[in-house]
């Protein structure tokens, strides 16, 4: 069981994103995803640019749903999140989400942001360590 941020499950469902190979990868080793509520928003906003690049509309959407199929979805709450942004004031508070719940159901958050993987390396890892290991 993994907490995967939203560029992991962008990268699991779209073929043609910068992290396809780096979310397959991990996805082989561990089929069981987790995320925030959240990661709906962040997913709309990566689709985003990707329907500025070219992508269809119906693609996007149809990737949404697998996005939506792919993982867990987990409800926060304020005193989780805040107890991340309390430790650590340098975390935004949609990064906290995923720390928070990857803290919760003791795993580890694999996420493409090596920012957090350094502030907290007890709790995420990158793609590559996560295969790696």
């Amino acid at each position: 069981m993994i907490v995967a941020d939203n560029n992991l499950i962008v990268g699991f469902v779209l073929a043609r994103d910068d992290f396809h190979a780096e979310a397959m990868a991990v996805r082989k080793m561990d089929s069981d995803w987790h995320a925030p509520a959240l990661y709906r928003s962040e997913f709309r906003s990566v689709a985003r640019k990707h329907l500025l690049k070219g992508e269809s509309e119906d693609l996007l959407i149809q990737a949404a749903q697998a996005a939506v199929m792919s993982v867990t979805i987990h409800e926060m709450n304020d005193a989780e999140v805040l107890a991340i942004l309390a430790e650590n004031s340098k975390v935004s508070s949609y990064d906290a989400e995923y720390l928070a719940l990857a803290r919760r159901l003791r795993c580890r958050l694999v996420t493409t942001d090596a920012a957090l993987v350094k502030l907290f390396p007890q709790i995420a890892v990158s793609p590559k360590q996560f295969v790696a290991a």
